[in-house]
């Protein structure tokens, strides 16, 4: 819950924002549970640091991920790595535009998806402090 209130519902009121205004968004979530520390951090907070700058012998990296290069790891630093260089070339990493109908987010795993933006019910979260009421 308070992960939703303090990252995903500010991020998802923003795009639907700036959608709003005739801008075009893109949202993404990392979503793959990483081996690191046995598997206890799973899709945790800064995990794409890693994976984007291909930093998982150093760092946050072997913390994060784990002491060995795994496959999926680097299947998901070539996914994140392409649609960031896509972005800043082109201004589209590769995915529909966020808009408050579908609301389209990427989804970095493996394998990787675009589904709607997951946990919809928890869209007041954010407007308001963290409480029972973004339980729905």
């Amino acid at each position: 819950m308070q992960t939703d209130w303090l990252f995903r519902m500010p991020v998802v009121h923003l795009a639907e924002a700036q959608a709003a205004g005739g801008g075009k968004a893109y949202l993404y979530e990392l979503a793959w549970q990483s081996p690191g520390r046995g598997g206890l951090l799973r899709a945790c907070h800064g995990l794409d640091g890693p994976l984007l700058f291909g930093t998982c012998d150093a760092h946050l990296g072997p913390v994060a991920i784990g002491p060995e290069h795994h496959t999926e790891a680097r299947e998901l630093t070539s996914q994140i790595r392409t649609a960031w260089t896509s972005f800043a070339a082109s201004g589209d990493p590769g995915w529909p535009t966020y808009d408050a109908g579908q609301r389209l987010t990427r989804i970095f795993d493996t394998p990787p998806s675009s589904p709607r933006t997951p946990r919809r019910p928890r869209a007041a979260c954010g407007r308001t402090t963290p409480s029972r009421r973004c339980l729905s």
